[in-house]
């Protein structure tokens, strides 16, 4: 098994983490650093990663193994390659879908074509990109705990928010890396972050984009 420093390693080397510069965070946050989630199955050491998060879930012995749309599902799906392969060819593979009609309130998350029947009394590792805040997971979670499925761990490439199983209410979280980013309100920005230094914000990673045509 791999450790942590030769993953982040791997990471800084595909160019997936950038530091000191301004990013606008999916829940509005702002801060310097950023993982680039969206780069890491661009490249042949996406292979590497994924046989990584395999040697993390052995030893949970999971039945299925879920991912959320979309990058976590696409790596789900590598994972799943990798570990009937290697480990138990009788696992199952089964993607979250994004629940595009949820309204405010309802889960961001859902099962279905038939997968919320495949899930039921089934033990159920969950396969995550990068942990931000741990919205999607908790999210993905409660929507497997729904159809009857259980989650017993959470496995993901980048943990950058400091999330733990205790947050997301499951047995376990590992990732391949741990990276701690700060995450600044817009206020706190204005006093002490990039927006202080009038750091352009980036819109070519992250949400600054959206971010920008709001204010």
């Amino acid at each position: 098994m791999k450790s942590e420093s030769y993953y982040l390693d791997l990471f800084g080397k595909l160019g997936a983490i950038f530091k000191g510069s301004h990013f606008v965070y999916s829940k509005g946050g702002h801060g310097e650093d950023y993982v680039a989630k969206d780069l890491f199955g661009t490249y042949p050491q996406a292979e590497e990663m994924v046989h990584g998060l395999c040697e993390e879930i052995f030893n949970f012995r999971p039945e299925i193994i879920c991912g959320p749309e979309l990058w976590g599902s696409l790596f789900a799906f590598g994972v799943y390659l990798d570990y009937i392969k290697h480990y138990d060819a009788s696992a199952r593979f089964c993607p979250i879908e994004k629940n595009h009609e949820a309204k405010d309130g309802e889960p961001s998350f859902i099962l279905r074509r038939g997968y919320d029947k495949l899930i039921k009394g089934k033990k159920i590792t969950l396969i995550e990109d990068v942990l931000n805040t741990g919205g999607s997971a908790a999210e993905s979670a409660w929507a497997v705990e729904q159809c009857g499925g259980k989650v017993i761990i959470v496995a993901a490439l980048c943990n950058r928010g400091k999330v733990t199983a205790e947050k997301l209410g499951v047995p376990a979280v590992v990732s391949l890396v741990n990276v701690d980013m700060e995450v600044l309100t817009e206020e706190e920005c204005k006093k002490r972050g990039p927006c202080s230094r009038n750091i352009p914000v980036r819109t070519d990673y992250g949400h600054g984009k959206q971010y920008l045509e709001k204010t």
